[in-house]
């Protein structure tokens, strides 16, 4: 990292001359990871912000999902809950669009905690339960690593009810048709999807 420089600037500076965007928003994004994990959360999010700009300027799909659930992870973090789901609704949106069932699942899972940490704790059961069985039905394996966090989530929202809301709850998204997550969104009511051209797929 490069003093006080941005992480945009470093990125600028390297690639503008070239015109090789594409692989300035990698660059971005990867300074933008390092600089998360070294703790300085207002400059990984300036990067991922910028980021974001430029994979929809260059019409990425893949990319622009991934940094909408990373934005909304890191912005997650700072409290800004409204916002990470308008983002990770967006991001649901083109997964399902793309036909990423594995993106999907991580994304619904996120929203979930949003859900959680907002008060809903039926709609994050909801979610938890869509993403659940999406990952039964295509044989998606929780990451390697990341079993015991998703235990621990479950079983927080589980001990936020009652045992038999619990397993009403699971059973209402256990049961959601294929897709489901990309339009069930807050309030628990079925909501259009966020804008976006298919035919630039």
């Amino acid at each position: 990292m490069c003093g006080h420089e941005s992480i945009h600037w470093q990125a600028r500076r390297l690639f503008e001359p070239h015109e090789d965007w594409p692989r300035a928003a990698a660059v971005l994004a990867n300074l933008a990871c390092l600089a998360w994990n070294q703790g300085e959360a207002a400059k990984a999010r300036a990067a991922f912000e910028r980021c974001l700009e430029l994979y929809r300027e260059l019409n990425q799909p893949v990319e622009i999902a991934d940094c909408l659930q990373i934005l909304g992870e890191v912005i997650i973090r700072q409290g800004g809950l409204e916002r990470a789901r308008d983002l990770l609704l967006e991001c649901l949106a083109i997964r399902d669009r793309l036909g990423d069932q594995s993106g999907t699942v991580s994304a619904a899972e996120v929203l979930a905690g949003i859900s959680f940490k907002s008060g809903d704790v039926t709609h994050a059961v909801h979610l938890a339960a869509a993403a659940s069985a999406i990952r039964a039905r295509t044989g998606t394996p929780i990451p390697v690593g990341r079993a015991h966090v998703y235990d621990a989530t479950i079983a927080e929202y589980r001990s936020a009810m009652s045992d038999a809301d619990f397993e009403a709850a699971w059973a209402f998204g256990d049961a959601l048709p294929p897709g489901s997550p990309a339009r069930f969104g807050r309030d628990r009511r079925i909501i259009a999807l966020p804008a976006w051209d298919s035919t630039r797929l």
